[in-house]
């Protein structure tokens, strides 16, 4: 009976196991694409076409919310996708290419290729601004940060749901099918936000030039006379040397000994060895 006991046991226990292997097993999916990303932002692998790729993926949802292909075109919402496109690049909708009504749905796809070559043409338009180098660094930057803030908030909300995913079992539901199946549409949610957040970043970014900051003794001397300011770095560097300047002139000169000579009386006899009295000899003149 005892032996019989502990295998029910050992029997439940590695179900335990397994099943808490499987819900992890979703997570280091996720954990493996996250990562692959990741690695290849901060490696630059074709991070300029990755970024083309998000826009174009980013207009493409845009109009499966408001030009459903399963509905007619005469229930899209046309003035909705042109705001939305607006926002995104961050200019007029008047210029948007979405006309003020569509009849055949057959002109959807022709719709999306237009929108996705006016996003990208806009994108290189801030390219040539900046500069491909620069742009590198700016997509890399707010891509890597976008990443990691999403990533975070979708553990959290993970762990939220794995918490009360065993409820599920109450309605005849298996809790592990329910898991995955919403772990992968939070999934899916968070990639996308991760997209369109990234392409607003980029086209919202402004650049602004500062004045490089001065070097070897140049610095220390800016330190050494306590100078802070936003001047040109010669004029900091020239208003720093003169303050020190003149703090140095304006300080009293330094006190020198003196020597202090002991004082002959007029009655006393005079110093010089005469033998007179100091004031009919050497004191008449004072």
């Amino acid at each position: 009976a005892i032996e019989s006991a502990q295998k029910r046991v050992e029997g439940r226990n590695f179900e335990l196991r397994k099943l808490v292997l499987q819900y992890d097993d979703v997570m280091n999916k996720q954990r493996e694409v996250i990562y692959d990303q990741r690695r290849k932002v901060l490696m630059g692998e074709n991070l300029r076409d990755n970024i083309l790729d998000m826009m174009r993926r980013v207009v493409s949802e845009y109009m499966d919310t408001y030009c459903d292909a399963k509905l007619h075109a005469d229930e899209w919402d046309l003035v909705a996708l042109r705001e939305r496109v607006a926002d995104l690049v961050i200019r007029p909708a008047a210029d948007v290419p979405v006309p003020d009504a569509l009849d055949d749905p057959r002109e959807r796809p022709a719709l999306l290729e237009r929108l996705q070559s006016y996003v990208v043409t806009a994108y290189e338009a801030r390219e040539r601004e900046f500069g491909p180098a620069l742009m590198r660094e700016i997509e890399r930057h707010f891509l890597l940060q976008i990443i990691d803030l999403k990533w975070m908030e979708h553990l959290r909300n993970m762990d939220d749901l794995r918490e009360g995913i065993g409820l599920r079992a109450y309605g005849q539901r298996n809790p592990l099918l329910e898991y995955q199946i919403e772990a992968f549409d939070m999934f899916r949610a968070m990639m996308s936000s991760i997209q369109e957040d990234t392409v607003k970043a980029l086209f919202r970014v402004r650049v602004r030039a500062e004045a490089p900051r001065p070097r070897g003794g140049v610095d220390l001397l800016a330190r050494a006379t306590g100078y802070q300011g936003g001047a040109e770095p010669g004029g900091g560097v020239a208003v720093a040397a003169e303050g020190a300047a003149a703090s140095r002139s304006a300080q009293p000169a330094p006190l020198q000994p003196r020597r202090v000579a002991q004082k002959i009386g007029r009655n006393d006899p005079c110093p010089c060895g005469s033998g007179k009295k100091y004031k009919h000899c050497c004191g008449k003149a004072s």
